[in-house]
């Protein structure tokens, strides 16, 4: 039994490591790029996910949600917006920093 404990914590330490390290290698070692995509607003559905979101139907991450605070989210229009994309990049993938909407304010 205590070679199946050790197993299981050994396994479950190799998925965190699995997880995190690209992550954190993107985030120490990465180049900034900057690239240009459509966004679109989205109300998420979840308990714990963000009620106001951005979606980026060009970048297709799993867990990827940007959240937006309700004022902007109210302010922002309907339908894709261009946008630009502020990100680290590596070998391992990107992570997003910051997202530029273009849009017209109207007064």
């Amino acid at each position: 039994m205590t070679a199946l404990c050790i197993c299981f914590f050994v396994f479950v330490l190799w998925l965190d490591l699995v997880a995190t390290l690209p992550m954190a290698y993107t985030r120490a070692m990465g180049d900034e790029v900057m690239f240009t995509g459509t966004a679109e607003k989205k109300r998420g559905s979840g308990r714990h996910a963000c009620r106001q979101q951005l979606k980026l139907p060009d970048i297709h991450y799993i867990l990827f949600e940007f959240c937006l605070n309700e004022d902007a989210f109210d302010e922002t229009p309907d339908g894709p917006l261009p946008a630009r994309i502020f990100a680290r990049k590596s070998y391992f993938g990107c992570s997003i920093h910051t997202i530029e909407l273009a849009t017209s304010r109207v007064q």
